[in-house]
């Protein structure tokens, strides 16, 4: 279920394009590849489909690298603003920034990837059912070409395909822009932490991030650097630095800033990570 956009994250849109085009493709790919040969009985495994190394698939990641860098600069600059400096001093366009930023669209490259190849993995028995059924009812025979066939049957990914890329387009969006928050805060030299912020429909667990019993105001705070969370065993997704916690998240954090810049005597308070 997404939840309310109440802090006005970016939305991910050109990212929901650019993924859903590369979901089309290898829906395309596995499609064409099912079959070894024009015989019902014949198809390649499910992990012979899709690789990384697909010359269709190697330089996906030039395609992200312009959406995700907007979001950086626009991210970067807006935490310049809340924090009282100048935002057109945040920009991406050091070479140690650029690299930061390519990092994270490979990386983020590599594991849509890999989640469109778990789906297909999942369903794979009912495409080569599909697919089956396809040749058994003559179609090829009465003289339908592969293109044809391949543009039919992607019918089976196109409902899927559009659902991934929302949730993954958006869930990225929020990723990109928390990075670049804490990539400027750190080049500012004046924020020390950061306060978990969830949404007006948040879930348990963001719920439970956000709130700290032994903190004199019942917020948990953190850190500049320092995980907001362990969560679950998945070494993947455990540490949770700052949102999304999950998919669809659309929680922030507000900056915390250095007592002898903000020129607040109070004492803060930082929280130990959950851990659930």
């Amino acid at each position: 279920m997404t939840e309310p956009n109440d802090f006005n994250l970016p939305l991910g849109s050109g990212l929901y394009r650019k993924l859903l085009a590369s979901f089309n493709e290898q829906g395309r790919l596995a499609v064409e590849r099912a079959r070894g040969e024009k015989r019902a009985d014949v198809f390649y495994a499910p992990a012979e489909l899709l690789r990384p190394s697909d010359p269709q698939l190697v330089d996906e990641a030039d395609a992200f690298i312009p959406e995700i860098a907007g979001i950086w600069e626009k991210s970067g600059k807006r935490l310049y603003l809340e924090i009282g400096f100048d935002p057109e001093r945040w920009r991406v366009v050091s070479e140690s920034l650029r690299g930061a930023i390519r990092d994270s669209v490979l990386d983020f490259a590599v594991s849509t990837q890999a989640t469109f190849r778990d789906d297909l993995f999942a369903t794979y028995d009912d495409l080569k059912a599909a697919i089956r059924r396809e040749i058994d009812e003559g179609r090829l025979q009465s003289g339908e070409s592969m293109p044809e066939l391949t543009k039919r049957l992607m019918k089976y990914f196109r409902d899927t395909n559009r659902a991934r890329a929302r949730r993954i387009a958006q869930t990225e969006a929020t990723r990109a822009h928390h990075l670049a928050r804490e990539r400027s805060a750190k080049d500012a030299g004046v924020v020390v932490g950061w306060e978990w912020r969830a949404t007006s429909a948040s879930c348990p667990v963001c719920d439970a991030i956000a709130a700290d019993s032994s903190s004199p105001d019942g917020l948990r705070r953190v850190k500049l650097g320092q995980p907001f969370a362990f969560v679950g065993k998945n070494p993947a997704y455990r540490t949770i630095q700052f949102p999304p916690a999950h998919p669809h998240c659309r929680c922030t954090t507000l900056p915390i800033l250095d007592p002898v810049y903000s020129g607040d005597p109070k004492p803060i308070y930082w929280s130990q990570p959950l851990v659930r």
